[in-house]
């Protein structure tokens, strides 16, 4: 439970701690007043809060994907505000009277919206523990470690900023807030099904798409002056007094004529209209798709990893369709905001939860698995219970039916076979023909 906690509040505190250094560094090489930072901080520990204390009743919204949807408002909020911020960068400091008050707000906005969403996200896992005897413990000693090696590492990068000088910090930064975006976009990287890779996968992707906007224009900072001057209808750059210009159009001044960036190439221009539609449509599908060959089959069974063998009810709700039918054991449910209450009371009677899951059959939209998972009781009596589940699952690869069928065996303390650290079954870890389940 101590390195489980300690992984998830470092990932969140990573990533608003580089979104909080990468713009403090901007607003000290643009000698802009800094933005009220503080307040940006208070202002998204209040949002945090009140978006996990509202959680389950955002969950009836909208027919059960009110979750989802507040989420992907959050996220496309900060996407577009990183955008913003990127573009009035990129202006440089010729018009410094008319620039540097948006870039305050949008800065001080976009930070705080990145605390609301990752504060949520820690404070869901909280949730999560409520009922789980000695793991509060655990957990708050591991998040005050994740949080402070977060932090002194958002400290260091700030200082690293400082010593690249303001034409490498520019496009560093350009580089890591789109990275930074891509990270936010793929949410819970352990909930996802294509786990790390996929989750990699998805910020370069959105890196690719940032820059295609980005190589619409040259990037430069100086001291001076930079802008960019409009074509012609024909396409051709305006002479005479304009001639002086980095490649692309950018003017440069006479003091930063020696400094300057060339745009970026290699993509093709996108909208941020196309861009986010593309983001808000590729969050809805949980590759592999249907139809299942053995190998994606394979690859869609251990979704234990990502949706089960974490005890995240929120976040594992969100891989199942909004009207998706479960029959588990004796019980019958409907819809995430019943999965996502079932899940929460399963995994506050059964402590110390562990999952390994091993496909059975499958065919072009379903799959049968058999499981086994070990667990205890409030009165740390030990079972490891025996099942089989039927998946069905739509085009976009999240599950509308799941039938379990489970039966639960007492064992003694020194008969467990699942020892991994609490959380995710390591991937060399035996599975159930391994270990003679």
């Amino acid at each position: 439970m101590l390195i489980d906690s300690v992984i998830i509040v470092l990932r969140e505190t990573l990533e608003a701690a580089f979104l909080l250094s990468l713009l403090l560094a901007m607003t000290h090489f643009l000698g802009m007043t800094a933005p009220r930072f503080r307040a940006a901080v208070l202002l998204g520990l209040g949002g945090a809060i009140l978006f996990d204390v509202t959680l389950h009743a955002v969950f009836d919204w909208f027919g059960g994907i009110g979750y989802e949807l507040a989420n992907a408002i959050v996220q496309l909020l900060i996407y577009c505000a990183i955008l913003a911020i990127l573009g009035l960068l990129m202006r440089g400091r010729r018009a410094r009277h008319r620039t540097q008050t948006p870039l305050r707000w949008l800065m001080a906005a976009t930070v705080a919206l990145a605390i609301t969403r990752e504060g949520a996200e820690i404070l869901q896992y909280f949730s999560s523990l409520t009922g789980q005897t000695g793991a509060i413990s655990d957990a708050i000693t591991g998040a005050v470690i994740g949080a402070g090696v977060g932090f002194s590492a958002g400290t260091l990068f700030y200082y690293l900023q400082l010593t690249l000088g303001p034409t490498r910090a520019l496009r560093t930064a350009a580089i890591l807030l789109t990275l930074v975006g891509g990270g936010m976009r793929t949410g819970d990287v352990a909930a996802h099904p294509g786990g790390l890779a996929a989750g990699a996968g998805a910020a370069v992707e959105q890196f690719r798409l940032v820059a295609g906007v980005l190589a619409t224009r040259p990037v430069a900072l100086c001291p001076d002056r930079l802008r960019s001057h409009p074509q012609s209808a024909g396409g051709r750059h305006l002479a005479g007094k304009h001639r002086h210009r980095a490649p692309g159009g950018a003017r440069l001044s006479p003091s930063c004529r020696g400094e300057y960036h060339r745009p970026l190439t290699g993509y093709s221009p996108g909208s941020p209209k196309n861009i986010a539609r593309h983001w808000m449509n590729t969050d809805a599908s949980r590759p592999p798709l249907p139809p299942f060959s053995r190998e994606t089959a394979a690859q869609k069974s251990p979704h234990g990893r990502g949706w089960l063998e974490q005890p995240r009810s929120a976040a594992v709700a969100l891989a199942y369709t909004p009207d998706s039918r479960w029959r588990n054991r004796n019980e019958f449910l409907q819809g995430r905001a019943e999965i996502e209450a079932f899940l929460t009371r399963k995994w506050q009677s059964e402590n110390q939860y562990r999952l390994i899951k091993e496909l059975w059959a499958h065919d072009a939209n379903r799959i049968a698995v058999r499981f086994a998972y070990e667990w205890h009781d409030a009165h740390t009596n030990w079972f490891r219970s025996y099942g089989n589940e039927n998946w069905e699952f739509d085009a976009q690869g999240l599950m509308r039916l799941r039938f379990a069928s489970i039966n639960d065996l007492a064992i003694r303390t020194e008969d467990r076979k699942f020892h991994w650290p609490q959380g995710r079954r390591p991937d060399a870890h035996p599975g159930l023909s391994e270990l003679g389940l």
